[in-house]
Order: C-alpha cells, then sequence, then structure tokens
C-alpha cells in the first residue's frame, strides 16, 4: 500500500457556550490532515496549529508531502524523521513540528485501519479505566471576579480541575 495524496481540510464554526471564550473570539477553526493511500483507507490526524493559525496549515502540508507520496505508510518512525529532517534548518520549533504532528496523527490512524487496531493499541495499550478530564480555555489575565465566573462555568459543566 502506498500513499497517494495529503490534503488539508479547514473547518471554521462557532466556538462554543464558554463566556470566557467567546469574549476572545466567535470562532473557533481546525485544521485537519487526510493520508490517501491506493487503498480504500484514509486517516485522519489534526493539528493544534489550525486553532491558532488554521491558514499556516495547508503550505506546510503541501511542502512535506512530496515526502509522503509514494511512500510505505506503515513505516512511521522512517517518515517522521524524514518530515522533521527536510525541516532541520527552519522548523525545529513552532509551526512545522506542529503540522507534522497532524500528519503523524493521520499516519497513525491509518495504520490502525490497516491492522484493524485503535491507535491507543498501537502506542502500548489501555493503562487505565479512567481518567481525570480538566477544562481549559480563555486568557486568565482577567480581573479575580472575571475568573471566578471562568471556573464557576467549568464546573458547572462537571469538570474538578
Amino acid at each position: 500500500m502506498k500513499i497517494t495524496d495529503v490534503r488539508t481540510i479547514l473547518l471554521t464554526g462557532p466556538i462554543s457556550n464558554d463566556p470566557s471564550m467567546l469574549a476572545l473570539r466567535k470562532v473557533r477553526s481546525a485544521a485537519f490532515i487526510e493520508v490517501h493511500t491506493d487503498s480504500s483507507h484514509v486517516g485522519i490526524g489534526e493539528t493544534y496549529l489550525g486553532y491558532q493559525f488554521p491558514e499556516a496549515v495547508p503550505p506546510i502540508v503541501d511542502f512535506l508531502k512530496p515526502i509522503l507520496v509514494n511512500a510505505e505508510t506503515l513505516d512511521i518512525h522512517t517518515l517522521r524523521r524524514r518530515m522533521l529532517d527536510c525541516c532541520a534548518y527552519w522548523g525545529r520549533v513552532g509551526m512545522a513540528p506542529a503540522a507534522i504532528s497532524g500528519i503523524e496523527a493521520a499516519l497513525w490512524d491509518l495504520k490502525g485501519k490497516v491492522i484493524g487496531l485503535p491507535v491507543y493499541e498501537l502506542l502500548g495499550g489501555k493503562h487505565h479505566d479512567r481518567l481525570p478530564a480538566y477544562a481549559t480555555g480563555g486568557v486568565s489575565n482577567w480581573p479575580l471576579d472575571r475568573l471566578l465566573a471562568k471556573v464557576d462555568h467549568y464546573l458547572s459543566l462537571g469538570f474538578r480541575a
């Protein structure tokens, strides 16, 4: 199986009903990366860079695409190393590794689909029956009353951290 294409999908929609986030932005963006193969399998990954600066993701993915197209899809470590090496001069930190992480997530998703296992099994398996979730979002340099209102909102949703 070979990789035939790598595409970026940018989505934008209403952010949420979180008052602390709505004070800053009305919409949220996301960047998804699809890795297509010559089979029916498609891997999908997301990069946090899509939330911060979605317009930066497609050019980085397009820059890295020649490394991936026609490559063996299940050799994720080699592909990741090639992408990092290709960006070594200009992309050791910041946007390049963020975009690469989305591609890598898509490759793990693809491998899981091909093998028939969930990605967490490929990465070492289940270690906990439950994990606590925490809430985060919005700025933290607000006056104390607004910070407390933000905490109260998250507590009302069931978060404890």
